[in-house]
């Protein structure tokens, strides 16, 4: 009689056990099931275009403000800086003076420092003209060259200042620019000025 009623418990259990089986009731084998592979989605893509898009140039005055008080503020320290023993004896003997390489690599090694900087260059003011003495793109072939006029020269470059100004943008055969200028004490002789560019 037990034997009879322990089977029948036995064929019932296994029943419950397949239909639990059937009806998705059972718990997850400890065996991984495999998984499809996700399909590519839009969005990836979306998303690494929006990360290598370069950001727009923002134009707004108070950049613009901004860069002119930094740029004035390089311009005054690198105008302390300058040798103008060295810029005197670049105005007597020109590109061929040991003072010409001297400051073309100070002026050079300042342009380093701040990738802002376009150009950085020293111009003698007389007779309401500029006339270049020294510039970091010294020996490239677009490059002002000792003593030669700088035709389009701002009217501000042209006149004699006493304290670091900015003027700008303005437009001549090299580009677009913004350009903080600062007096070289030189004495009563001469007027130099140091003037730095950055591009707009």
């Amino acid at each position: 009689m037990q034997r009879t009623t322990g089977l029948a418990f036995g064929v019932s259990l296994l029943m419950l056990m397949l239909i639990l089986l059937v009806a998705g009731c059972t718990q997850p084998s400890t065996t991984p099931a495999s998984t499809a592979t996700p399909t590519a989605t839009a969005t990836p893509l979306v998303t690494a275009q929006a990360t290598t898009t370069p950001a727009a140039v923002i134009t707004t005055p108070a950049v613009n403000a901004t860069l002119k008080t930094e740029m004035a503020a390089l311009v005054g320290t690198l105008a302390k800086k300058i040798n103008t023993g060295n810029i005197s004896i670049i105005m007597k003997e020109g590109e061929n003076s040991t003072a010409f390489m001297a400051t073309l690599s100070q002026l050079r090694e300042f342009k380093a420092t701040d990738s802002r900087i376009a150009y950085i260059y020293a111009l003698e003011q007389k007779n309401g003209t500029a006339t270049f003495l020294v510039d970091t793109d010294h020996g490239t072939p677009n490059a002002s060259k000792c003593a030669e006029v700088y035709t389009d020269a701002p009217t501000e470059m042209k006149n004699i200042i006493t304290e670091p100004i900015v003027v700008g943008p303005y437009t001549d055969h090299w580009g677009t620019f913004v350009s903080a200028i600062a007096p070289l004490n030189m004495g009563s002789n001469s007027s130099v000025i140091l003037v730095i560019d950055s591009r707009v």
